[in-house]
């Protein structure tokens, strides 16, 4: 028995050392187990293991197969060869070795890893010929480069020796900074970090574009040289989306600090059918850009409009397309003024800091005048800040302000104080002054700080310090101002409030009252007139029900207001000279019986109301304040436009509404405007006539004027609205306001007209405003508007504008019929032209009185 035990001991040694032997000249196999066909040449191992190549190089697989006579070994199933003289790994599903010519052939899965070149290569079939150092790949490619460039090819090869990689078809490239570059063909040195392509697309990570019929890259550097460069620049570059700013050149030449381009031509135009010039482009010899300073410069350029040269420039600069904030000059003007004459605008634009910067304005005139404007801003993390302050020097003044020196001061402040009771609360401070009443209207100065329209609509200087709190259920704001009226006397232009406040508490009621309970508290001291002054505290408790609807469909409200009324005057109308508080109330309640009637096209709505209204108290004296009554105000809470007192002694409010409105399906659009016909009537009773409230409204009559509006809106094609106020009587319009306006096509002109009678005011005046637009870039438009008090027209406008996408060609003729101190009477014909973004030109001729253009 033991003698069979060493015998079979023996017998495995002997199989083992078998194999070896067999097979120790071709490869060393290590698997459990091989199994050999067609007598000895055909061996297959399906228990997975390692086949030993040589010294450095080996094959792991889950199954094997080796043909002794043609000398190839397959290896199927998780196979990886692995060189480590060459530090070259290979994964795949399978590999083929071919031992007489050195030749691995990998399929599927493929992925060869260089850890020499720090090459990643990804594709379906790939052969490593081991003894020239060359991988070739078949199909769709993936190579990643050191981690930082990752190639999309197809059919690559790679000369291990030589680090090159190639390919002859069409190839995609994303680099470490994210831009994204296809090519047709190319070739890259590992050593030199050099990429050349032809035909070459390059889409930057800002979503620009570049193509190069052929370039060489620096990839490590961003080193460039190319021929035929365009480059198609992101649409919005230029804070429009209808561009399509883009770029041309014969040559470029790109590093790190710099890019040339000879013979550049460059425009934000949309790009036109047939290739057709665009409506302007800048042509130079040469375009460079600074990265370091982002800044373009241009050497001989042309500016041509339609392929027509208008303008050269020996040398020219603005910023890039990526400069959002940067030191430089803005957008030059020139413009022309019947009274200031001619003058050149250049703003400057300077950073401070990252919170910080200015811009500063000069703007120099024909004849030894000057002004000189500076906007400055700071931000940080809880303020915002803007000054702006300008000097002027040269202007005869008026009679009245015998000095030639003028200058503005206007800032304003907001902090964001973060006080843990409130969910907001901030501090604004503003502070406006000038050193003469027309001056900002003279000199239109532009600014934030002056609104939309400039500093010509400014007419009243505010200056103030508001304080404001707000959380869920109260509201605080209060605040010292003062404000100058620039059209009124030196002694009568300041108002003082110092100070004011308002409090605003939602009362919780916890469902105990079927409506809403809220409580007001305001105060004010009031300085105006020079010597009139008014102080008041004002207390209101209100409280609002729920609508009640009754089973017949009647809708029922009333409001209940408690006020407490505190004040002391003097030399004022509304308040006596001494200390005075007042407990007032006020009830209203209000009905309406809103009516439907459905038909096949259109609702006809119909809605009566009516609002008793009841207060015990007397009112203070009201009747010289302003307050016009219309349907939109008539049934309001306090419309008389007063928060001081309460509307006495007892008031019947009557009042209706009819509406004609198309029905729409839903799943039909609708061609016409939905309200067909708007009536609206309303107007008040009294029992007795109350002398305090104020006259313009006609409340404190018996029966005050019949308010009513008129809308109509038949198609798309005409609209029209129409505001009246009827005296009781029924015989006197006293005011009438007519807004109507006709759109056909392209044609559009509406009219406005205004008249004010008796006690109402005595404004009067008629309205044009017409335009036809010729095509979708062609308009004229004129406008005209006559007082018909005096029988003077006010101003005459007529403009013709060309506009497209990136320009705009205007001629305009304007005559104001105006007389303020250094303001006077003007008739002009403007030209302008505007190219974005490289600015706007003006120029203005004169119309002398024969008729004749001349130049102010």
């Amino acid at each position: 028995m033991k003698n069979k035990k060493i015998l079979s001991f023996l017998f495995v040694i002997f199989c083992l050392l078998l194999v070896n032997i067999v097979f120790g000249e071709e490869i060393i196999f290590e698997t459990p187990e091989i199994e050999t066909f067609e007598n000895g040449n055909i061996l297959k191992a399906y228990k997975g293991g390692k086949a030993v190549i040589d010294d450095n190089t080996e094959i792991i697989a889950d199954k094997f197969e080796y043909n002794k006579l043609t000398k190839i070994l397959t290896a199927i199933g998780n196979a990886q060869v692995i060189d480590s003289l060459n530090k070259v790994t290979i994964d795949a599903d399978e590999i083929k070795y071919e031992k007489t010519i050195l030749k691995y052939t990998a399929y599927k899965n493929v992925k060869v890893v260089d850890s020499l070149n720090n090459f990643v290569t990804e594709a379906n079939k790939i052969i490593y010929l081991r003894n020239n150092e060359k991988i070739l790949t078949e199909g769709k490619t993936k190579i990643t480069v050191e981690n930082k460039y990752v190639i999309n090819s197809t059919d690559v090869v790679f000369l291990r020796n030589e680090k090159q990689i190639s390919s002859d078809k069409h190839t995609s490239l994303i680099d470490d900074k994210n831009n994204f570059y296809t090519t047709e063909k190319f070739r890259y040195s590992a050593k030199t970090r050099l990429f050349r392509g032809n035909q070459i697309n390059l889409i930057t990570n800002n979503k620009d574009e570049y193509f190069f019929e052929d370039a060489l890259i620096n990839l490590e550097t961003n080193e460039l040289q190319g021929k035929d460069l365009a480059v198609n620049f992101n649409n919005n570059t230029f804070d429009n989306d209808e561009n399509e700013p883009r770029l041309k050149g014969n040559k470029a030449l790109s590093n790190k600090n710099e890019t040339i381009v000879s013979k550049a031509s460059f425009t934000t135009c949309k790009k036109r059918p047939n290739n057709k010039c665009p409506p302007w482009i800048i042509q130079a010899k040469e375009a460079r850009h600074d990265k370091i300073k982002k800044t373009i410069y241009y050497k001989n350029a042309w500016l041509k409009i339609y392929d027509v040269p208008v303008l050269y420039f020996p040398t020219f600069f603005h910023p890039d397309p990526t400069v959002k904030r940067q030191s430089g000059f803005l957008t030059p003007k020139i413009g022309e003024s019947q009274i200031l004459g001619s003058s050149a605008y250049i703003p400057y634009f300077y950073v401070i800091s990252d919170s910080k910067d200015l811009t500063f304005k000069p703007r120099i005139f024909n004849n030894n005048k000057y002004s000189i404007q500076t906007e400055y801003r700071q931000v940080t993390k809880k303020t915002n800040s803007i000054f702006d302050f300008s000097l002027t020097h040269g202007h005869k003044s008026s009679e009245g302000d015998k000095g030639d020196s003028r200058s503005h001061f206007f800032s304003n402040s907001t902090m964001d104080l973060d006080f843990l009771s409130f969910d907001e609360s901030n501090l604004e401070v503003q502070l406006q002054k000038t050193s003469n009443n027309t001056y900002l209207k003279l000199f239109n100065f532009e600014s934030p700080l002056f609104g939309e329209s400039g500093s010509s609509s400014v007419s009243t200087l505010n200056s103030f310090i508001n304080l404001t709190a707000n959380s869920e259920d109260l509201d605080f704001n209060t605040t010292v101002q003062v404000y100058e009226k620039l059209d009124f006397g030196n002694s009568d232009r300041y108002e003082f409030i110092f100070p004011s406040y308002n409090l605003n508490k939602n009362i919780e009621t916890n469902n105990a009252l079927s409506g809403s309970l809220s409580f007001n508290s305001s105060g004010s001291q009031y300085l105006y007139n020079t010597n009139v002054k008014e102080t008041q505290i004002i207390n209101d408790l209100l409280y609002q029900s729920q609508d009640n609807f009754l089973t017949n469909g009647i809708k029922n409200n009333y409001n209940i207001l408690l006020k407490n009324s505190n004040s002391d005057g003097r030399n004022s109308t509304k308040f006596k000279n001494k200390a005075q508080s007042e407990m007032l109330s006020l009830f209203i309640f209000e009905s309406s019986y809103p009516l439907l009637r459905e038909g096949l096209s259109f609702n006809n709505y119909l809605t009566p109301k009516l609002s008793l209204r009841y207060s015990p108290n007397s009112m203070k004296n009201l009747r010289s304040e302003d307050r016009r009554i219309d349907v939109n105000n008539i049934f309001s809470l306090n419309r008389i436009g007063y928060s001081g007192t309460v509307e006495s002694g007892q008031s019947l409010t009557i009042g209706g509404e009819y509406l004609k409105s198309r029905k729409i399906n839903d799943n039909e659009e609708n061609e016409y405007p939905t309200d067909l016909l708007k009536l609206s009537l309303a107007t008040v009773f009294r029992d007795e006539v109350n002398e305090n409230m104020p006259t313009t409204s006609s409340l404190g009559e018996k029966s005050s004027d019949i308010v009513g509006h008129i809308g109509l809106s038949p198609n798309n094609f005409f609209s029209s609205s129409y505001n009246f106020s009827l005296d009781n009587n029924l015989n006197v319009l006293k005011y009438n306001f007519l807004d109507a306006q006709f759109t056909v096509n392209n044609f559009i002109t509406s009219f406005k007209y205004l008249e004010e009678n008796d006690n109402i005011g005595d404004e009067n005046y008629i309205q044009n405003d017409t335009s036809f637009q010729f095509n979708e870039n062609s308009s004229i438009g004129f406008s005209v508007r006559k007082n018909k008090k005096i029988d003077l027209t006010e101003y005459y406008n007529l403009i013709y504008q060309y506009k497209n996408d990136c320009l705009t060609a205007a001629i305009k003729y304007r005559k104001d019929f105006y007389v303020d101190d250094d303001l006077k009477p003007t008739e002009q014909l403007f030209f302008s032209l505007t190219i974005v973004p490289l600015g706007t030109y003006e120029e203005a001729n004169i119309i002398s009185k024969y008729g004749k253009y001349i130049l102010e």
